[in-house]
């Protein structure tokens, strides 16, 4: 059940399963070629993370993304990165900058080379040094639990035009901005 799990939250993040389409314990099953008990232990998995939802029929469908939740996550990881960069100002080691740098790095050459894929996997690196600025058991949690669906949302923004590079600058400034 547990790689399934993975496989079906890997395939809604990158919305291959599309919010509201309909997944059936049997259809899963057959597709991967397991029993029902492990198909549906990881999709009431997925149901209790948010990424499904439990239709009065006992079916499962993809999770509609709305708006408010957006805003939600994006207020969460603002007062947790921020509270981190604060805990730690003059603290930071130039090993971390630098760490920080070449994930940027990173991102402007997987933005040039079109591969959103590692430019997303690099934005998710970089917002977890920030958190490992100044670690904490509890926020390191907290964060855990919403990065996939950090994930998923990034592939929403990728679509907003300039919405990419935009956040490739915001990264340096960012970076600047812990080094002074």
């Amino acid at each position: 059940s547990e790689e399934i799990y993975n496989i079906l939250k890997a395939r809604i993040i990158s919305f291959e399963y599309q919010p509201g389409q309909l997944l059936m314990v049997q259809q899963v099953a057959e597709e991967y070629k397991i029993s029902r008990t492990p198909a549906r232990e990881a999709m009431v998995r997925l149901r209790d993370d948010g990424f499904l939802s439990e239709t009065n029929s006992r079916k499962f469908c993809v999770a509609e993304i709305k708006m408010d939740y957006i805003r939600d996550l994006y207020a969460l990881r603002l007062i947790l990165e921020s509270a981190a960069i604060r805990n730690s100002v003059g603290q930071v080691p130039k090993k971390e900058i630098n760490s920080m740098r070449l994930c940027s790095q990173r991102m402007d050459n997987a933005l040039a080379a079109k591969n959103y894929s590692e430019f997303f996997k690099q934005d998710e690196q970089f917002h977890l040094q920030i958190l490992s600025l100044k670690s904490n058991i509890l926020v390191d949690n907290i964060y855990k639990n919403i990065c996939d669906h950090q994930q998923q949302i990034r592939y929403i923004t990728a679509s907003i035009e300039n919405r990419i590079s935009v956040a490739a600058s915001e990264h340096n400034l960012i970076t600047n901005a812990i080094e002074a």
